[in-house]
């Protein structure tokens, strides 16, 4: 984008004072810096409006400076089936698998995992609940759910950042556990994935 053909001026605050005359140059200065505005943010003028761009001005960083944006690509998986799953050791959650495709990690990315829901304990031998990630099989850090082994039904909340590399297609799933055996009433789940690097 060419720089304006108006010249700004900047105005020091004694040419503005009560006590201060009206000149000329005062005058000239602010059509000018108003023309230097306008120009930037539009094009210059033109001599019958309406005015029209000089110049393209897309920030796409040949015309205009390059803005970046914030790239979501928001995924979703929802599962609203009430499910009564007997749990011994990790098992798969059902409807908490997502999956990006090799198309779209261009680059490694670092993605927010996100899981709601709610489960409801049929029986209080499950013990400690616990909850974990698995991307591509390789299973992540293990984090215990507060449940304290009683039964009756319990919101949960869970969030994860993890790292995808490009390359391949990769999957993305939860999985849960319990200390002891008995069984687990999943009424909802909501799994959402997004990039934030």
């Amino acid at each position: 984008m060419a720089p304006p053909v108006a010249s700004f001026t900047l105005i020091p605050l004694a040419d503005v004072d009560p006590d201060s005359p009206v000149t000329t140059d005062l005058m000239n200065a602010l059509r000018l810096n108003d023309q230097n505005l306008f120009a930037q943010l539009v094009g210059e003028p033109v001599a019958a409006p309406p005015f029209t761009a000089a110049a393209a001005h897309d920030h796409d960083g040949v015309n205009s400076a390059l803005v970046s944006v914030f790239d979501l690509s928001v995924k979703e998986a929802i599962d609203n089936t009430t499910r009564t799953r007997a749990i011994s050791g990790f098992v798969d959650i059902a409807g908490a698998t997502i999956t990006y495709v090799a198309a779209e990690l261009t680059a490694n990315r670092e993605v927010m995992v996100i899981l709601t829901g709610t489960w409801a304990i049929i029986t209080a031998s499950l013990g400690d609940m616990s909850i974990r990630i698995v991307v591509d099989g390789v299973a992540g850090e293990t984090i215990e759910l507060d449940f304290d082994g009683a039964e009756g039904k319990v919101p949960i909340a869970f969030s994860k950042l993890v790292t995808l590399n490009s390359g391949a297609d990769r999957t993305v799933k939860f999985q849960f556990a319990s200390s002891g055996s008995g069984t687990l009433e999943i009424t909802h789940t909501y799994m959402q994935t997004f990039f934030v690097g």
